[in-house]
């Protein structure tokens, strides 16, 4: 097969009233220059292309917005007010985050620490306690253990009347 060349010109198609252009996409891409009925899909040749001029698709009109006037007010504030609160707006926020620094490393960080290690503590009983949980519980065994001798002093108080 020949090589292809592609050209860089732009073109508008030209096809015949009631037929439209070919949908069908080639492999690479590309598709061919043919028109079919619009009534039986039938081929109707090939469609005839314009070239296009660049300059017709960039069209650079200016256009003047008419701007009413500004009072004084309104200029004064969009010159001076604005400008001075955008700046002290900006001063105080890196203010604001040199001390929200020193804040987090003296009251959060050690709060969150010992939070950690509380949690830490935490789970290693609960993982012992899983560990565990075919032992009878300590507390368990102390009541049990109180249970019979208070039962077994009772059977003495009852053998001795």
């Amino acid at each position: 097969m020949a090589e292809k060349h592609t050209d860089e010109k732009l073109y508008r198609v030209v096809r015949k009233d009631g037929s439209h252009l070919n949908t069908k996409v080639n492999p690479d891409g590309t598709k061919s220059a043919l028109q079919f009925t619009d009534d039986n899909n039938d081929l109707n040749g090939p469609v005839d292309l314009l070239e296009v001029d660049e300059k017709e698709l960039i069209r650079t009109e200016y256009i003047s917005v008419p701007q009413a006037e500004r009072s004084l007010g309104e200029r004064l504030i969009d010159e001076v007010v604005v400008p001075v609160i955008r700046d002290a707006t900006t001063q105080l926020l890196e203010c604001g985050t040199e001390k929200a620094g020193i804040w987090i490393e003296e009251k959060v960080v050690p709060v969150a620490k010992s939070k950690v290690k509380a949690g830490w503590e935490n789970l290693k009983l609960f993982i012992s306690a899983i560990k565990d949980f075919d032992k009878p519980i300590k507390a368990t065994q102390i009541v049990t253990e109180q249970k019979n001798t208070f039962k077994a002093s009772e059977i003495e108080v009852v053998n001795k009347v």
